[in-house]
């Protein structure tokens, strides 16, 4: 789905809503990708947070994630994170290349 270029941000969490809802996200790499290369301002940078807390809550919480989200690209650099949503799962991704708020969560799911 194209949106104007203001909206982007709400597109995006529509759409990992929606997917991620039902373990899907055909094209949540890819979105999150692009969300990656363009410059945010503070509201949208705190927004992507929100967004991206609740993809790794659904992929470490929900029982059933389709597998093709869980199949990692290792050609991709570890910052890029939502390209090791499998390694996030099994907890065995490295934390520190986490974001700050997204590391606090992903190491509250490895004591819990």
């Amino acid at each position: 789905m194209a949106c104007p270029y203001s909206d982007r941000l709400r597109c995006y969490r529509e759409e990992i809503m929606f997917a991620l809802e039902v373990g899907e996200g055909l094209t949540l790499r890819q979105a999150r990708d692009r969300i990656a290369k363009m410059p945010l301002s503070g509201n949208e940078q705190i927004e992507l947070i929100d967004i991206d807390l609740m993809v790794v809550d659904s992929v470490v919480g929900l029982d059933w994630i389709a597998s093709y989200l869980l199949s990692d690209d290792d050609t991709q650099a570890l910052s890029l994170w939502w390209w090791h949503l499998g390694k996030i799962r099994a907890k065995t991704f490295p934390a520190e290349q986490l974001p700050e708020p997204l590391r606090a969560v992903y190491l509250d799911t490895q004591i819990t």
